[in-house]
Formats: structure tokens, C-alpha cells, sequence
């Protein structure tokens, strides 16, 4: 095999193991299907997907602003309060290792969005969401304080770098 030959093959096999490891990779925060999920009812899902709205990263960016909130509230006809709760919970699921059921958690619990992950600490945090759950019953492993100091670091980071104010840039 002469030089060139082993270059595109040591390429090649870069660029292949790199999209399996992608493939392989589990859902990234901030980008689940809603149907796949059960944050959002049927009906409202059938309204938001004529929308180009079928992810919680989409649902995000809808409800972003008051503006696009209230827009979006008189075309599926929800109520902007409730569209403003499900953007805080769509908030959560930009940290790794949140998802769908432990966003339910934390907003049950009172931590609605990252503002407010971003003021807790870490056992408190796991405590909360421990006291939480058993009421709720939806998560069978339950985040230790390491887990939840790693969430409400992200919180922090995102918060500073003001999330709210722009679209998130994701991995």
C-alpha cells in the first residue's frame, strides 16, 4: 500500500469512527421530540408541528421572547402561561444529563428554569429532587450531589453567558 493509499485510509477511518461514536450517542439536552415525550398532549403537538415546532429545542426558540410566546399562544391556542412554563422546562433540558423526567422533577420541585438551578446547592438540590420524586414517582436513579453540583455548574456557565438572551450553540 503506498503512502497516499494509507493517508485516505487513516482518513477515512477517522471520519468513520467519529460518526459512529455520533450515532451512538444519546440524545443531546435540548433536542427531543416531543411526541417521543409526555411534556406536551397530543393535541397541542398536532398544532406546534404544522409550526415547524417538533423538537423541545424548536419549542425553546419559539417561546424565547414574550413576543414570540404570545404569537405562538394565539396560533395553537394555549395559554401564554403555559407556554412560558413549558419554555422553562425546554430551559432545563440545555444541561447534560436533564432530561425529560428529571426536568418534570426539578419544575415539580420549584426549580423551574436555570436561573433557578443555577442558586442551588448540591445536596440541598439532590435532597429536593430525592423528596420530589417520591411523590411523583418518575425516576428510578436518582442524581447524587456530584451529579447535581455538574447541573447547577451548567446552569451557572449558561446563565452568565446570558442563554436567555440568544439561541443556545449546542455541541
Amino acid at each position: 500500500m503506498n503512502m497516499r493509499s494509507r493517508t485516505l485510509l487513516r482518513v477515512f477511518s477517522a471520519t468513520a469512527l467519529a460518526a459512529l461514536i455520533l450515532a451512538a450517542s444519546p440524545a443531546r439536552a435540548g433536542h427531543y421530540d416531543l411526541s417521543s415525550i409526555d411534556i406536551v398532549d397530543e393535541a397541542t403537538i398536532a398544532a406546534l408541528l404544522p409550526l415547524k415546532v417538533a423538537t423541545t429545542q424548536d419549542l425553546w426558540e419559539a417561546t424565547r421572547t414574550p413576543a414570540k410566546v404570545a404569537a405562538l399562544a394565539r396560533k395553537v391556542k394555549l395559554a401564554p402561561a403555559a407556554l412560558r412554563d413549558l419554555h422553562d422546562l425546554c430551559d432545563l433540558l440545555w444541561v447534560d444529563g436533564i432530561g425529560p423526567k428529571v426536568a418534570r422533577v426539578l419544575t415539580a420541585a420549584g426549580i423551574r428554569n436555570l436561573v433557578a438551578l443555577a442558586r442551588q446547592e448540591q445536596v440541598a438540590l439532590a435532597d429536593l429532587i430525592r423528596d420530589t420524586n417520591r411523590k411523583m414517582e418518575i425516576l428510578g436513579k436518582l442524581p447524587d450531589p456530584d451529579t447535581t453540583r455538574s447541573w447547577i455548574e451548567q446552569a451557572k456557565a449558561r446563565v452568565k453567558a446570558g442563554a436567555g438572551k440568544s439561541a443556545p450553540t449546542r455541541r
